[in-house]
């Protein structure tokens, strides 16, 4: 068990040597990018530093030292406005608190084209430029990580959670919707302070009378939903923020609120809030991939979607996610929830009898997975692979400019060395109509596999045979010791852009909970997608001209 964590943590830990430029933003709000800056890391004396721009240099003052990060920004109280504290040089005198570096010309950087290059004794130790190294964007922090420029985009105001570890926790495992809202129900009725919820839409009337039900005894509640979701807010959403928000439930919105003419318009910190998770009396930690909908929390036992989550119970957990809770509570673009008319949402009427119970854990290792802060501890887990990888997705896109899926590469990758593949996408209707969806990368998946000889199979889960409504799950097993439940779906925007929320669990007996739902999901109610020619629709089509050829052969006959 000790192994398995010492090689996930030195996937995800970087071990820089020497003086580098590890940070640094051009291109920023306020104007003339007042703000911008560089960042040195490193442990020495600065006496022959110079940082230059191919244009400007500064050198720093007789005697001064690095001992960790050094923060140089253009102007010191532009800096202190964008980050609430001080830089330690400023490039020009602008603010008494701030010492000044020592100039010769002008070093200002460009923003869609420039380069930093940093000398050391007159010899240049390091040089970075845009848009060779990194992608020029507005508002875009540069940061060098793990031997990598820019691993996952981050932006000014983003939070910078490190990949953190938990050891010694205990909770429990569950699957949607055979138990999900059994667990959520109690996880509620237990709170007896505080319920703080963070979730991408929430549409459920049931569990939004539970969290009433909660406040009215006296329970803390708070509520942060996506504000703008795709298609914007639906009736049942507004049905169900107004029936918690008129009962004293304060429910805020993130996303760009609408302003007037003439107003300026704030910059969305995350493309969309797509977290699911709740903090419970500071002690518990519910988080799921699943929103809080009929489908995903069915509470009358109807079907619903397959989704995986946890509620664990830890105090230096719960900690830790309240700190995400609380920066994305403080952003520029939450505001409060505006009460409209909506509908109640209408369950679903199958039933859904084949259920999986519950799974107590206890002595599990839990390491969070955000987005954009932390998501490439996907990639880690992946690459750490020595046995098996099981992947169940609602999706899978290929990378915008149509590179392969970053984790799918990985997978394959670890696949090569001899590491057992198995991916289970979802069939509902938008995700295998049009002509590059799901069918299509199962069907990419196996050819790739064929052609290449790897231990690798894709399938489309039957939702008849099943008697789910859809895959809507984010999760991964590794070598039957680790899990992924997350709400990050496997595109660009999901890990790069979104907040994401997320949790990887070392626990062999957790893992074999999930692994006995994934084989159900996996061997009896699925469906394969043909590698080749579908030899039965091309028997069918020969019969039918056959037919048709011996039809319009009679007729030329009768007209003789």
């Amino acid at each position: 068990m000790k192994a398995y964590i010492t090689i996930f943590l030195i996937l995800l830990v970087s071990n820089a040597h020497g003086l580098i430029i590890s940070e640094f933003c051009p291109d920023t709000a306020l104007p003339d990018d007042a703000d911008e800056y560089v960042v040195l890391e490193g442990h020495e004396s600065l006496d022959s530093v110079m940082v230059s721009d191919g244009e400007g240099s500064f050198r720093f003052p007789e005697g001064a030292k690095i001992d960790g990060k050094l923060v140089i920004s253009m102007n010191g109280e532009a800096y202190r406005s964008t980050h609430n504290s001080f830089p330690d040089y400023e490039y020009y005198n602008s603010s008494s608190y701030v010492s000044d570096v020592i100039p010769s010309g002008r070093f200002k950087l460009a923003n869609s084209k420039d380069e930093i290059i940093l000398y050391k004794a007159g010899k240049e130790i390091e040089r970075v430029s845009w848009p060779r190294d990194v992608k020029p964007r507005k508002e875009q922090v540069h940061y060098f990580k793990d031997g990598t420029w820019d691993p996952v985009p981050y932006f000014t105001g983003q939070s910078r959670f490190n990949t953190t570890t938990f050891t010694d926790v205990s909770g429990t495992a569950f699957l949607s919707p055979d138990c999900s809202y059994e667990i959520f129900r109690k996880a509620i009725e237990s709170a007896h302070e505080s319920v703080f919820v963070n979730v991408y839409e929430f549409t459920s009337t049931d569990m939004a009378e539970d969290l009433v039900r909660a406040h009215n005894r006296g329970v803390n509640v708070s509520v942060l939903v996506e504000g703008v979701p795709v298609g914007g807010m639906s009736s049942n959403e507004r049905y169900a923020c107004s029936q918690m928000n008129t009962s004293g439930i304060p429910i805020y919105q993130m996303g760009v609120k609408s302003v007037k003419k003439g107003e300026k318009k704030t910059r969305e910190l995350y493309r969309y809030d797509h977290a699911k998770y709740i903090i419970i009396d500071n002690s518990q930690v519910f988080i799921t991939s699943e929103n809080f909908k009929s489908n995903g929390f069915p509470a009358h036992n109807e079907s619903g979607n397959r989704g995986w989550g946890l509620l664990v119970r830890s105090p230096e957990l719960a900690a830790y996610f309240f700190q995400v809770y609380a920066h994305d509570s403080e952003i520029t673009d939450i505001h409060p929830f505006e009460a409209g008319k909506g509908e109640s949402e209408v369950c679903d009427e199958e039933v859904y009898q084949e259920k999986i119970q519950p799974y107590s854990f206890k002595n599990a290792t839990i390491i969070p997975v955000l987005a954009p802060d932390t998501s490439d501890g996907i990639k880690s887990l992946i690459d750490g692979a020595t046995q098996s990888i099981d992947i169940e997705q609602a999706y899978i896109k290929n990378e915008t400019g149509g590179g392969l899926n970053r984790f799918l590469k990985a997978a394959l990758d670890r696949s090569r060395k001899g590491v057992k593949v198995r991916v289970l996408l979802d069939s509902y209707y938008y995700n295998v109509q049009d002509n590059a969806d799901n069918d299509e990368m199962v069907k990419w998946i196996n050819r790739y596999a064929k052609a290449n000889s790897l231990p690798v199979e894709a399938r489309c889960i039957d939702l008849e045979k099943s008697k789910l409504l859809k895959i809507h799950n984010k999760g991964v097993i590794v070598d039957g010791s680790f899990t992924l439940i997350s709400s990050i779906n496997w595109n660009t925007n999901s890990p790069d852009f979104n907040r994401e929320t997320g949790i990887i669990i070392l626990d062999n007996k957790t893992a074999q909970y999930f692994s006995e739902a994934f084989s159900r999901d996996w061997e009896d109610p699925v469906k394969k997608i043909s590698n080749g020619p579908d030899f039965v629709k091309i028997m069918v089509a020969v019969f039918i001209i056959g037919m048709l050829l011996v039809i319009y052969g009679i007729r030329r006959y009768k007209r003789r």
